[in-house]
């Protein structure tokens, strides 16, 4: 069969296509940290995934000539159980993300653990003013003093 005829088949997408292009929309969600929009789309859209995916269809055979995953995707959404499980990866991906960033604030916060640990010195001039000149104290006792 033609390499161009390819694109007008109907088709049913594998699970390892499935898993793939799934995979591939969360890491672009993940790239552009739109986790919370992402999810607020997909869950509030998720019980008209058919009908966008028919007019995914319709337009197919020209978005195809620029996204060759475009149909994969129109198949992708015409089942609620796949955007189910889009959403489930964007989910998990999102606390991946957040465990990794706590991880990296403890470690950046921690002080290394072959570092003597700081001493707290006194200075030696306490009587140092607000102005942070030595030796000059300010004092009120009245009006017009210093």
């Amino acid at each position: 069969m033609p390499r161009w005829l390819d694109n007008w088949m109907i088709y049913e997408i594998t699970p390892q296509e499935r898993d793939e292009l799934i995979e591939k929309l969360a890491r672009l969600v993940k790239r552009f940290g739109l986790y919370t929009p992402a999810i607020f789309v997909l869950e509030t859209g998720k019980d008209l995934s058919w009908l966008g995916s028919q007019f995914m269809h319709l337009f197919s055979p020209v978005i195809t000539i620029v996204w060759n995953d475009f149909q994969k995707l129109a198949f992708l959404l015409e089942d609620k159980q796949n955007v189910e499980r889009l959403i489930r990866r964007i989910e998990e991906m999102s606390e991946e993300e957040k465990k990794e960033a706590q991880a990296r604030r403890k470690k950046r916060n921690a002080p290394p653990a072959s570092a003597p640990a700081p001493e707290h010195r006194v200075p030696e001039n306490t009587s140092a003013s607000a102005t942070g000149k030595p030796g000059r104290e300010k004092t009120s006792v009245g009006k017009g003093a210093r």
